[in-house]
C-alpha cells in the first residue's frame, strides 16, 4: 500500500467532520493530518467525526496508538466534546480502532466502531433525510484521494 492519502470535509450545518483515508496509516502521519485539519477556518471544537478507515492499512503498534491518544487528550480543549464514528472494513482495522478506543481516557469523547456508513450516520444522529447528501460527499472525497 502507498503512503497515507486523506481528504476531509467540514459540514457546519451537521456539526460534522468527514474524514476519508487510504493507504498506510501510522501515528505520525495521522497527527500531521489532524494538525492541518485544525487550521481549517471552518474547524471548531465540539464537532462530531465520521472517520472512514476502510481503505487503510494500520502500520501502528500499541505504543503509537497510545501516543496518538495522548496527543488527542492533551489537546482536548481544542477538539472539545464529540462523538466519533470509526468505519472499518477488516479485522485488523477493527483491532487497531478498538485498541485506540480502550486507550483513550478523555470522557468528552464517545467513540464507536462501525462496518457500515448507515449505522455510523444513525449513531451520529444525522437525519435519514440527509443521508443521500452525506453519502455523496463521502463518495466525492473517496474519489478525490483514489485518483
Amino acid at each position: 500500500m502507498s503512503k497515507l492519502k486523506s481528504a476531509y470535509k467540514i459540514l457546519t450545518d451537521f456539526n460534522l467532520i468527514i474524514e476519508i483515508h487510504e493507504g498506510v496509516l501510522n501515528a505520525g502521519a495521522y497527527v500531521k493530518f489532524k494538525e492541518s485539519l485544525i487550521k481549517d477556518p471552518l474547524f471548531k471544537a465540539n464537532m462530531n467525526y465520521f472517520l472512514n478507515f476502510k481503505k487503510v492499512h494500520f502500520e501502528i503498534e500499541a505504543a503509537h496508538i497510545s501516543r496518538f491518544a495522548s496527543y488527542i487528550e492533551s489537546n482536548a480543549s481544542l477538539f472539545g466534546k464529540r462523538n466519533v464514528a470509526i468505519i472499518t472494513n477488516t479485522p485488523s482495522q477493527v483491532v487497531s480502532a478498538t485498541m485506540y478506543k480502550l486507550m483513550q481516557k478523555d470522557p468528552s469523547i464517545k467513540l464507536e466502531i462501525f462496518s457500515t456508513d448507515e449505522k455510523a450516520l444513525s449513531w451520529l444522529k444525522i437525519p435519514n433525510s440527509n443521508n443521500t447528501e452525506i453519502k455523496e460527499i463521502i463518495e466525492t472525497l473517496s474519489d478525490s484521494i483514489t485518483k
